[in-house]
């Protein structure tokens, strides 16, 4: 039960940190658009960060499945960054297909991110430690 918690806990936090991005991005989206700064503004940055957490986890759940034995130093950036498109294709193809070309580039722009943030702070985990990884667990398969 422990393990599953703490995945949970890591894709809380990837839902998060990308609803932060959302936000930030679809503020900004707004304002260059020549919108009133008024409630409208908020109500479309909120909805672009319910969607970039949505989009977190997404990423988080196809990572998990797609590469959970392989470590950061084994992933290649584009490779991060087109889980993160498939995420984003997800999140955009379950809520009806609309902002399909946003959903995909924050997808992978945020992958990309979120790999170089954990690459700086891979010091700090355990050397050896793969992405989806827990205490006693061994990123060989076979062992």
């Amino acid at each position: 039960m422990k393990r599953w918690l703490k995945r949970i806990r890591g894709s809380l936090g990837m839902g998060l940190t990308w609803a932060a991005v959302g936000f930030g991005v679809g503020a900004v989206l707004e304002l260059l658009s020549g919108a009133p700064v008024n409630g409208a503004l908020f109500e479309n940055a909120l909805q672009a960060a319910v969607m970039g957490f949505i989009n977190g986890v997404a990423f988080s759940a196809v990572l998990r499945i797609a590469e959970g034995r392989r470590t950061f130093e084994e992933m290649s950036l584009w490779r991060f960054a087109g889980w993160g498109v498939v995420g984003g294709l997800v999140v955009s193809l379950l809520t009806g297909g609309g902002f399909l070309v946003f959903f995909t580039l924050l997808g992978a722009g945020c992958a990309a991110g979120s790999l170089a943030v954990a690459r700086r702070a891979d010091p700090l985990l355990e050397p050896g430690k793969g992405v989806g990884l827990l205490e006693g667990e061994s990123p060989n398969p076979l062992t």
